[in-house]
């Protein structure tokens, strides 16, 4: 794989490729002091945290594929996807494919216009089914908000409001995945639940090349080496953690390189003794 300086772009075989950053958005510290979590690696951080949010543009050659669209007006510093791609040249109607990771606001927020319109009129949406039934079952819509789900009623309201408003718009695109998926050539959903029910990664392969977006799968680089940390965002703990370790075992064997949404960006992903360790690639 080669990389393009600052730029964000980087092939993986013959498949031009770039970062789209959303923005960031700031977490209290507490959000991500989950299960299994380092307590010193925890303490070492501060009380709040700057999280970036990074969605992927793959570019076939036949095929232009977004994998997630950022979290539209989430905060004051997201919803900058639109404008990153015009930054790359590509106009939102240039866009075939755009595959969701999972259904999280800061994941779908950038599905619709400001008018409600949807914003990649000429695109196919992908979504793993189990996902989409996961946010619309009626037992679930009825907890969140009351902190019954991830125990803040308030990141609660915010995940059924960004719901109600930016799928309903783009139902006529939608397309419900089951188990494995190739959406382009070497471009191919994998499920990797656990985050939430239906999470999925997505493998990109071209001329021996590999790509892992792991999305959400690692918030931050330092679960690669402790993967048993999970947040208070992570739906299915043991789901996860199972997940995390065919994607640790797939990385390492494929030599590929790893993108997160989140902290940590571009890196590798390498065995050290019975456990793994991440080396960040700066790219963007």
């Amino acid at each position: 794989m080669t990389a393009a300086g600052q730029s964000g772009r980087f092939q993986v075989g013959d498949y031009a490729c770039r970062i789209i950053p959303d923005g960031t958005l700031v977490y209290p510290r507490k959000s991500i002091d989950g299960p299994g979590a380092d307590p010193a690696s925890v303490a070492a951080m501060p009380e709040t945290l700057e999280v970036p949010y990074r969605a992927l543009l793959v570019d076939t050659g036949r095929t232009r594929v977004l994998l997630d669209t950022g979290a539209g007006p989430l905060g004051a510093g997201t919803g900058q996807v639109r404008a990153g791609l015009a930054n790359a040249g590509v106009r939102p109607g240039d866009i075939d494919v755009v595959v969701l990771s999972h259904a999280h606001p800061d994941h779908i927020g950038g599905l619709t216009e400001e008018s409600g319109q949807p914003a990649f009129p000429n695109a196919r949406i992908l979504v793993s089914r189990r996902e989409y039934e996961f946010w619309h079952s009626p037992d679930l819509r009825n907890r969140l908000g009351t902190g019954g789900f991830i125990g803040n009623p308030e990141m609660e309201n915010v995940m059924l409001a960004w719901l109600d408003r930016y799928l309903p718009p783009v139902e006529q695109q939608m397309e419900l995945v089951e188990g494995e998926r190739e959406v382009a050539a070497g471009v191919v959903m994998a499920p990797a639940e656990g985050h939430t029910p239906g999470h999925t990664a997505i493998a990109i392969h071209s001329r021996g090349e590999s790509l892992l977006y792991a999305a959400d799968l690692f918030i931050m680089p330092q679960q690669v080496a402790q993967p048993r940390w999970t947040t208070i965002f992570d739906v299915d703990r043991q789901s996860l953690v199972q997940a995390r370790a065919r994607m640790l075992e797939r990385a390492a064997a494929e030599h590929a390189h790893v993108l997160l949404y989140h902290s940590g960006g571009m890196g590798r992903i390498e065995r050290r003794g019975v456990g793994f360790e991440w080396s960040e690639i700066n790219v963007s």
